[in-house]
């Protein structure tokens, strides 16, 4: 790898640059993804067609996940000010009945399960924190025009007239993607036949009883409506036709006509260039989780990256694709289900809807699908040690640990790299330190999160990657081997 702290500038010359990784896209993807690689001191060149972000408040909502990876670069703090939490999801029926979908609250990633997202002001944010790291270079106004392999980068030729080399390049420009194009990369799916007018306006205050997402599902006219941020409110409607009342002061600030689209790349890698975001998958937005797909794709890319350009096998990026692609199938079902369940203009369909929501909410089984609105992720191949043992391709949780006088988030004590909780032999915790993790032992949880992890799951540790899945989990004994199995993925010994 390069080392961190090079800032010299692509120029024309006969030698390339080279660059650890190429970014095509500065969205907030691609903004995130350049603050992880930064934060492990690689060497990245970030370019994007456009003269400046958007500015438009384009993605309404994201969630805890989402803001979990934030905080490990540490801007979950600065984005605060654009973001409000969403208290509850409801959905209104043709009458102007109200159901609860799914009440939020804190979630196990430390932060609230959903909240509304300011996309301008927090790509401001996300860019702001580029500035950290002198090894990363944002540049607006160059598109990729050219993408060369060659034994050991790719070649990319650029708008400004450049030529530089990357070790590897990641789309993130979005659903036209001009890399996916270039890489000869199909993009399958269909076009809802609905056109939506969304419209953005800043609110003096919050409409009356609108202070979270609303479903309604008025035959007439279906819409969407949630506030983004403090202040700031979305509408989304449905087609022409009625509008269902609502009595709002407050400023425009944007109104678009979109098609929803659900669509994913026939493959996420070809040879050095990967897709993330909206390159790889699209989404209809009903499930709310385009935006937070995408940055769980650079949380998961982050790593395996680092760990490549390091020494470990190219073959750990494969992993990524067979881990999100699953997880992105699972939330694109959501969103089609959601929008069939809201999008229908007929007025019978729509009442025997809202009959049968209405009857199965009190019972057993309205309680079996609020709980299945947003399962825990759980990986079932890719980079894991033994991924049908308990636990094992689980999401870790974030509690509060207790360190040296204070509270703080488990992500925050752990750093940003691999970590062993739990009861290690010596000889164990010592092989687990040479690769570069930290061996955290018994962590003084006041909560019990972890002691009742482990002990649902029988083991008496447990090894998190950097994106804090579990690698591997299990009882006395057993830690040295999951050091040897993690060992191949991390230097490829």
């Amino acid at each position: 790898m390069i080392p961190a702290g090079c800032t010299s500038t692509p120029s024309r010359q006969d030698v390339p640059v080279v660059y650890d990784v190429l970014i095509a896209g500065l969205g907030p993807v691609g903004q995130l993804l350049a603050n992880l690689l930064g934060a492990r001191g690689m060497r990245v060149l970030a370019v994007d067609p456009a003269s400046g972000p958007s500015g438009q408040p384009r993605a309404a909502t994201t969630d805890d996940r989402a803001l979990r990876v934030i905080q490990g670069v540490g801007l979950v703090e600065a984005l605060t000010a654009h973001l409000v939490v969403q208290p509850r999801v409801s959905f209104v029926s043709a009458d102007g009945r109200r159901l609860t979908l799914l009440e939020t609250g804190p979630g196990p990633n430390g932060h609230p399960t959903l909240v509304g997202w300011h996309q301008p002001g927090a790509e401001k944010e996300l860019l702001a924190g580029l500035g950290r790291f002198p090894s990363v270079r944002a540049s607006w106004d160059v598109s990729v025009g050219r993408l060369q392999p060659t034994a050991d980068t790719v070649q990319v030729g650029l708008s400004d007239g450049t030529t530089v080399e990357a070790a590897w390049v990641v789309a993130c420009d979005g659903a036209g993607s001009t890399v996916r194009r270039l890489s000869g990369i199909g993009f399958a799916g269909s076009t809802f036949a609905q056109r939506w007018l969304v419209i953005d306006t800043q609110v003096a205050s919050t409409p009356d009883g609108l202070d979270h997402v609303h479903f309604i599902g008025d035959p007439r006219r279906p819409a969407v409506t949630l506030p983004t941020a403090a202040g700031r409110h979305r509408w989304e409607f449905q087609g022409d036709g009625g509008v269902p009342s609502a009595s709002v002061e407050g400023t425009l600030e944007r109104q678009a006509v979109y098609e929803f689209h659900a669509r994913t790349a026939d493959r996420w890698r070809a040879g050095r260039v990967l897709l993330a975001g909206d390159a790889a998958h699209v989404m209809p937005p009903f499930g709310g989780q385009g935006l937070a797909e995408g940055m769980r794709d650079a949380a998961n890319l982050a790593w395996k990256l680092d760990a490549v350009v390091r020494g470990a096998p190219a073959r750990l990026l494969d992993t990524y694709e067979a881990e999100r692609r699953p997880e992105v199938r699972s939330a694109t079902r959501v969103a089609r289900s959601w929008g069939a369940v809201l999008q229908t203009r007929r007025p019978r369909l729509a009442h025997m809807r809202d009959t049968l929501m209405f009857t199965i909410d009190p019972t057993p089984v309205g309680s079996w699908l609020r709980g299945r609105a947003r399962p825990q992720p759980k990986l079932r191949r890719g980079a894991l040690l033994q991924p049908r043992r308990a636990g094992v391709g689980e999401l870790f949780p974030q509690p509060m640990v207790q360190v040296t006088g204070r509270r703080a988030p488990l992500d925050d004590v752990l750093g940003p790299g691999w970590a062993v909780l739990g009861a290690l032999e010596e000889s164990e915790a010592a092989a687990w330190s040479a690769l570069g993790a930290r061996v955290a032992g018994a962590l003084d949880d006041r909560d019990g999160v972890i002691a009742e992890w482990l002990e649902r799951h029988r083991a008496t540790w447990v090894a998190l990657r950097p994106d804090r899945f579990a690698f591997a989990a299990g009882g006395p004994g057993e830690a040295g081997h999951a050091a040897a199995a993690a060992a191949a993925w991390i230097a490829g010994s």
